[in-house]
C-alpha cells in the first residue's frame, strides 16, 4: 500500500501520514498514528475534502490532475513541507528537469560529435547540442538559487527548442509530449520561486 508522511512544519518531525490503495481507492489518513479519515476513492480524492486535525488546525488534501498529477496537502492552508505543493519540491522539480536536460545534453551532444555516433548525429545531437546544454546546466545553478530571470530564459530557450523541433519534424508524439511535461515543470518554478522570497521577506 503506497503512502507518505509529512512534518506539519519545516524541519519537523513527520507526523501526519496518507496510504491509498491502488488507483486512490480507501485514502486513509493518519496523525501520530491516531486515524484522522478516509476518503472513499479518488473521485472523492479530486474534489478535495477537508478534516480536522487533533491539534485543532484544518487539512485539506485534493487530488490535482493535468499533464502532470499533484497531491495537495494544505494545513490551514498552507502546504505542507514536502508535499506536491510545498514551492520547494517545485523549485526542485524545475530546477532539477533543467540539470538533467542539461547534463544529457552536454553529454550526449560531446559524445555524438566526438566519435562521430551516427545514429545521434541524424536525430540532431552535435557540438550545437553540447552547447545549449551547458547553457542549461548554468541556468539550473542560478535556478536553484532562485534566479526568476535565470528560469525566463530556461523557459524561453527550450520552448523555442520545442517549437523548432514541431516546425522541423524531427520528434515523436510521445517525445512531444514528454517534452511539454518538463516545461510545465519549469512554468511551476515560477511560483515557487515567488512563493519561497515572500516566505522569507523580513515582512514575514
Amino acid at each position: 500500500m503506497p503512502s507518505q508522511t509529512f512534518a506539519l512544519e519545516q524541519g519537523g518531525p513527520k507526523r501526519l501520514e496518507i496510504s491509498w490503495k491502488a488507483f486512490w481507492k480507501e485514502i486513509t489518513i493518519r496523525m501520530d498514528g491516531s486515524l484522522v479519515g478516509v476518503i472513499p476513492g479518488q473521485k472523492e480524492l479530486r474534489e478535495g475534502q477537508q478534516f480536522r486535525l487533533p491539534d485543532g488546525s484544518d487539512l485539506h488534501i485534493q487530488l490535482i490532475q493535468g499533464l502532470t498529477s499533484e497531491l495537495r496537502v494544505l494545513r490551514d492552508g498552507k502546504p505542507l513541507p514536502g508535499s506536491g505543493s510545498d514551492p520547494r519540491i517545485r523549485l526542485r522539480q524545475a530546477y532539477g528537469v533543467l540539470y538533467f536536460v542539461g547534463g544529457v545534453s552536454l553529454l550526449v551532444g560531446l559524445a555524438a560529435s566526438l566519435f562521430q555516433w551516427e545514429l545521434m548525429l541524424e536525430i540532431g545531437f552535435n557540438w550545437v547540442t553540447a552547447i545549449v546544454g551547458a547553457i542549461f546546466l548554468v541556468l539550473a545553478f542560478f535556478v536553484q538559487r532562485r534566479s526568476l530571470a535565470a528560469l525566463w530564459a530556461a523557459v524561453i530557450l527550450y520552448g523555442a527548442d520545442i517549437i523548432l523541433s514541431v516546425f522541423g519534424g524531427n520528434f515523436t508524439a510521445a517525445n512531444l509530449l514528454v517534452r511539454v511535461v518538463f516545461l510545465v515543470m519549469m512554468i511551476g518554478g515560477f511560483r515557487a520561486i515567488k512563493e519561497l522570497k515572500a516566505e522569507s521577506s523580513p515582512a514575514n
